[in-house]
């Protein structure tokens, strides 16, 4: 039944040790069941997302709270990709755990956008910051949106400390009333 779930899906005991992964996440890591069962020494997370995983994980056995996360898997040609890891436990008639339901879900594409959009607001920040003059949006209820560096820096605020000070008026023609 598990190998026609359309996404990686894998069940591990009460301890947190795999048990089942569907056909899909053994194809995609090219590795085998018993391979996976270790992976916390396998190269399948990235080594820099392993320690915060390993942790969270184990809090997530030892607690029994719901687990997720979002790092760096390696897939089997060797290319890293942004997942998000979620898994909910399940409970008997007492309320013990009998064992764990993961589900990974590829997110590789929307962190991507999500860099691509920072990176795009940061070039502008740049862009505006530079510009030798106050440069600000406010909302259509006359409320300060953003404003540029040389803004903050004359009336020494930060954005919310601007936003708090400047009166609220709609359709002001200026950016800062007298």
């Amino acid at each position: 039944m598990v190998d026609n779930i359309p996404g990686f899906v894998a069940t591990l005991n009460a301890q947190g040790e795999v048990e089942v992964l569907n056909r899909q996440t053994l194809e995609y890591f090219g590795k085998t069941i018993e391979e996976l069962r270790n992976w916390e020494t396998s190269d399948a997370v990235h080594t820099d997302d392993l320690p915060r995983v390993k942790k969270a994980w184990r809090h997530a056995v030892e607690t029994g709270e719901p687990y997720a996360m979002e790092f760096r898997q390696r897939r089997a040609d060797g290319a890293d990709r942004w997942f998000q890891s979620r898994a909910l436990p399940t409970r008997d008639a007492e309320g013990c755990i009998t064992g764990w339901h993961m589900l990974l879900t590829d997110i590789d594409d929307r962190k991507c956008a999500e860099e691509a959009l920072r990176s795009s607001e940061e070039s502008l920040r740049l862009m505006v910051d530079s510009i030798p003059g106050f440069i600000a949006t406010m909302t259509a209820a006359g409320e300060l949106e953003v404003a540029n560096r040389q803004s903050l820096d004359y009336f020494g605020k930060t954005l919310e400390e601007l936003k708090d000070w400047l009166p609220r008026t709609p359709c002001i023609p200026m950016m800062f009333r007298a």
